[in-house]
Parts: structure tokens; C-alpha cells; sequence
């Protein structure tokens, strides 16, 4: 009996390890590359990471702000305020000119393609990624094969399916829910509010019936909202993983792991958050693991 019962757990641990697992890795907010020397070296780090991985092997997500504010070409950042308006706080108008406006496209024209050499899967809509309008960003998402996800936006869709290879050769389908980041208006910040999660939940619910074997929810939200959904039980019963920005906040800390398991026919009560912090200076990592009946059995979230 003893020996029918290592038989049988040593073929279910095999079981495990045949299962494969699959990679997902975020940059967090990346806005103000431009403004901060040291950013440009540790971006170009993390680019090199994500290089040395083939793509058809790994999940690669953009959390917003993908563009930037671009303060070091002046005190100017978004297009649609009245010209002379100011932030009293920090002296910066909030305009272009079209010869500036000129200057920051051609950034960002550069700039998405440095991105799109590491061959980005999914992006969702950040708040400064409307700056210069929401369709300048979803064309140049177009251009470098990055696919656009956010829950009310004509330029995006609400969710996307990816198709990737796991560390065993299984194909897996991961659907990419997208929450829009919030709204801006300046010079008094106004926080767009956390959507209906309903609107979320039935973007995942669609995703798993086109067979989508793991659902992420790719935010841009402030850390409060976030940890709201993770502990709502209606959006723990369709999502697998929020990979999140906006805070700068990195979760878990570096150094720290946070694990959530998927019991056979049940759901966790909390999702894991994974957010890389701000400016390139991470790479946030997920591993998605599967059991031998293909249904996602654990996530682990770090910080690199």
C-alpha cells in the first residue's frame, strides 16, 4: 500500500512539472524616460533582459504611463488645456505649440519603437498616454504590433486573447482584460473613477469562453482601487493576476514574493498585484504555473 502511494505521488509530482509554466513581465509606468538620465540606463537594462527571451515564450505587458510628460523640452505636457493655464504648484504649463508638439511625436515615435524591439504583447491605456490625443498612441501601439486594451475607449478593445508557448512546448491562451487609467484635469488632479467591476467581469468572462486558460487584469488604477478588486470575491472568480501602475509603488517589494494558489474547482479569495514601480527601474516578473489538467494552479509575483 505504502509503495502504490509513492507510485501515485510521484507520478502526480510529474504530473506538476510536465504542466509548464509560462512567464509574464511588466515595466510599470514608464513616464518621464526622457526627463531622467539615469532612467534611459535602467530601461536599456531591462529591455536587454526581455531580449534574451524569446517572445513566443513570455508575456510581456505595458501598465501605462507608456509615454511621458517630456518636461525636459519645458514646462508643458498635456494639449487640450487653455493655453497660460498653470499648476501653481509647480510653475509647468500644461500646453504645446506646434512646433513643440512636433518634437515630443517624434519622441514618441522613437520611443515606442525602442519598445517594440522587445516585442511588447499588450498595453493598456495610461492617463499620459492620451497627452498628445488617445489616437497618436493607439496608431504608434498599431505600428509597433502592441495590441491596445481599455474597458471605454473607442480606440481599444476591452480584452484580447495572446497565444504563448509554455517551458513545455503547450501552447497556453491568456486573455488581457484592460482598466483605463485615470483622468487628469489640471491644475486640480481629478482621479476618474474605479469603473463597474461588472464591465471587468464580463470582458473575463468572454475571454474564458474563447478558451482563454488564465485571465490577467492589466490596470492603470491608484493602489486603493486595486486592492479593492483583488479582495472583491465577484472579480476573483474570473481573474488570475492584476498586473497594475500609476502608484510608482512596487508589488511585492523587492525581494519579496507573493503567491497565490488555485485549488482544484475553487477560486482564491485574494488575487496577487503586481506592480513594477516606476521609470524602468524594475522589471516585474509573474509565473504562471499549470496542472496536468491545463488549468492554472499558482501565481507567483516578484520585482527583478
Amino acid at each position: 500500500m505504502i509503495r502504490i502511494g509513492l507510485l501515485l505521488w510521484s507520478l502526480l509530482a510529474a504530473g506538476f512539472v510536465w504542466a509548464g509554466q509560462l512567464e509574464v513581465f511588466s515595466l510599470g509606468d514608464l513616464h518621464e524616460y526622457e526627463a531622467d538620465p539615469l532612467c534611459r540606463h535602467t530601461l536599456r537594462d531591462q529591455l536587454a533582459v526581455l531580449a534574451a527571451v524569446s517572445p513566443e515564450h513570455r508575456l510581456l505587458l505595458l501598465a501605462g504611463d507608456t509615454l511621458t510628460h517630456l518636461y525636459s523640452t519645458g514646462k508643458k505636457a498635456l494639449t487640450n488645456i487653455p493655453s497660460g493655464l498653470t499648476d501653481p504648484r509647480t510653475g509647468k504649463c500644461y500646453t504645446y505649440s506646434d512646433a513643440d508638439l512636433k518634437v515630443v511625436r517624434d519622441y514618441d515615435m522613437q520611443y515606442l519603437a525602442l519598445l517594440g524591439t522587445v516585442h511588447p504583447d499588450v498595453a493598456v491605456l495610461g492617463n499620459h498616454d492620451s497627452d498628445r490625443g488617445v489616437p497618436w498612441f493607439a496608431e504608434l501601439c498599431r505600428r509597433n504590433g502592441i495590441r491596445l486594451v481599455a474597458d471605454d475607449c473607442s480606440e481599444a478593445l476591452p480584452w484580447v486573447m495572446v497565444d504563448k508557448v509554455d517551458s513545455d512546448g503547450r501552447h497556453r491562451k491568456i486573455g488581457i482584460v484592460g482598466l483605463r487609467g485615470v483622468v487628469h484635469i489640471y491644475p486640480k488632479k481629478v482621479d476618474r473613477p474605479l469603473p463597474n467591476p461588472a464591465v471587468l467581469i464580463r470582458a473575463a468572462r468572454e475571454a474564458r469562453a474563447h478558451g482563454a486558460e488564465a485571465v490577467i487584469l492589466l490596470s492603470h488604477q491608484p493602489d486603493a482601487d486595486d486592492t479593492c478588486l483583488r479582495n472583491d470575491p465577484a472579480v476573483t472568480a474570473v481573474f488570475d493576476l492584476i498586473v497594475g501602475a500609476h502608484s510608482h509603488n512596487i508589488f511585492p517589494a523587492s525581494g519579496q514574493t507573493a503567491v497565490t494558489v488555485f485549488p482544484p474547482g475553487g477560486r482564491p479569495r485574494q488575487l496577487v498585484v503586481l506592480k513594477a514601480g516606476a521609470h524602468g527601474g524594475n522589471l516585474g516578473r509573474a509565473t504562471l504555473d499549470f496542472g496536468p489538467d491545463h488549468c492554472l494552479r499558482r501565481v507567483t509575483v516578484w520585482n527583478r
